[in-house]
C-alpha cells in the first residue's frame, strides 16, 4: 500500500504546486494560467490539504473505504477549476471522513478529539456543498477554515489530553468550537475571531508543546513551530474580530497557522504514511524562520513581496524534506 500511497502524495504535490503558481498570479505576478488565479483556495484546501488529511485517516484506520475519500477530494478540488458542480465529489469525499469518526465513535465509544475533527470534516463537506452551489466564496471560506482548525485542533486535542490535569478542563475546547460553529453559519467575523483567539490560548497553554519546546532535535522543532502557529492563531482571531483586512484575516491562519502546523507535523506524518525512514537536521529551521519572515514582510511592509517568500518557504521546506527521507526501510 506503501507505493500508492506515494503515488498519491506525489500527486497531492503537484496539487500544491499548482496552488502555489495561482497564489503567485493573485499577488499579482504574471504567469501562465491568469484566469485560473480564483481557484487558489479550492485547489490548496480541498484538492491538497483535504486529501492529504483524508490519506492520513485511511492509512490510520486500514479501511478499504476510506481510500475513497483521497481521490475524491482530489478530483473535486482540481475540477472545480473548470466547473464548480465537480466539487460534490469533494463534498462526498469529506463525508467519507465524517463516517471514520463515526465509526470510531460507535465502536470504542465517545472521545472529544473525534468530535472535534469530526465536525471538521463535516465543515468541510458543508464548505463542498455549497461552493458547488455557487455560494460566495467569502462565506464558503469560513467552513474550511474551520476544517483545518478543528482539524489540527482535534490532533493537538489528542496528544495533549492524557497530560490535562482536570478532567472538566477537557470540556472547555467545546466552547470555541460551538462559537466557530456559530460564527460560520451565521457568517460573523467577531464570533469567529473569538473563537480563534481561544482556540490559540486553549492550544497554547495545554499543548504538550509548551513543555517540549525545551527538548531537543525534532522534538523541538515540531514544538516551536506549533507554538508559533498559536501565535499566527491569536493574531487572526484578533483580525476577525476587528475587521482587519481580507489578506490578513485569511492568510495568518492559513499560513501562519494552518502551514505552521504542516512544517510541524509532516515529519512525523509522512513517514507514516509512506514508510520511509527521517533523520532530521537543524537546517529545516530555514523554513520555518523564512515562513513566519514572509508573513511580517508580507503584512507590514509588502505584500508581493511576502507572498513570494512565502511561497519560496513552502517550497524550501519540501525540498529540505526531501534531502532527509530514505525510502528504504
Amino acid at each position: 500500500m506503501s507505493k500508492v500511497n506515494l503515488l498519491f502524495v506525489l500527486t497531492a504535490v503537484a496539487a500544491m504546486l499548482l496552488g502555489l503558481h495561482l497564489a503567485l498570479i493573485r499577488l499579482g505576478y504574471v504567469l501562465p494560467g491568469m484566469g485560473l488565479a480564483p481557484y487558489h483556495g479550492p485547489v490548496m484546501v480541498v484538492g491538497f490539504l483535504g486529501s492529504l488529511i483524508a490519506l492520513e485517516r485511511a492509512v490510520a484506520l486500514r479501511r478499504g473505504w476510506v481510500y475513497a475519500a483521497p481521490p475524491l477530494l482530489l478530483l473535486g478540488g482540481l475540477m472545480a477549476m473548470f466547473n464548480p458542480t465537480a466539487m460534490l465529489l469533494g463534498a462526498v469525499g469529506a463525508l467519507v471522513v465524517v463516517g471514520v469518526f463515526a465509526h470510531l465513535t460507535l465502536k470504542y465509544g465517545h472521545r472529544p478529539q473525534w468530535v472535534v475533527m469530526g465536525l471538521g470534516a463535516l465543515m468541510l463537506a458543508a464548505g463542498n456543498l455549497l461552493y458547488a452551489l455557487k455560494y460566495p466564496i467569502t462565506y464558503v471560506q469560513s467552513y474550511w477554515i474551520l476544517f483545518l482548525v478543528f482539524t489540527i485542533a482535534g490532533e493537538r486535542l489528542e496528544l495533549s489530553i492524557l497530560l490535562i490535569p482536570r478532567r472538566g478542563v477537557v470540556s472547555t475546547f467545546y466552547v470555541p468550537v460551538l462559537m466557530a460553529t456559530l460564527g460560520a453559519v451565521v457568517g460573523s467575523g467577531p464570533i469567529l475571531g473569538i473563537s480563534y483567539i481561544l482556540f490559540a490560548l486553549w492550544l497554547s497553554y495545554y499543548d504538550v508543546a509548551g513543555r517540549n519546546v525545551r527538548g531537543s532535535g525534532l522534538v523541538r522543532f515540531v514544538a516551536l513551530n506549533l507554538l508559533l502557529g498559536y501565535v499566527w492563531l491569536f493574531l487572526g482571531g484578533v483580525g476577525w474580530l476587528l475587521g482587519w483586512g481580507y489578506d490578513f484575516r485569511i492568510h495568518s491562519i492559513t499560513l501562519g497557522f494552518v502551514f505552521g502546523m504542516i512544517f510541524a507535523h509532516a515529519p512525523i506524518i509522512f513517514p507514516a504514511i509512506l514508510g520511509f525512514q527521517f533523520k532530521f537536521r537543524p537546517y529545516l529551521y530555514a523554513s520555518t524562520f523564512l515562513l513566519h519572515l514572509s508573513l511580517v514582510v508580507r503584512f507590514l511592509l509588502d505584500k508581493k513581496v511576502g507572498g513570494l517568500l512565502g511561497v519560496i518557504a513552502v517550497l524550501l521546506y519540501f525540498v529540505s524534506m526531501r534531502t532527509l527521507i530514505n525510502f528504504r526501510r
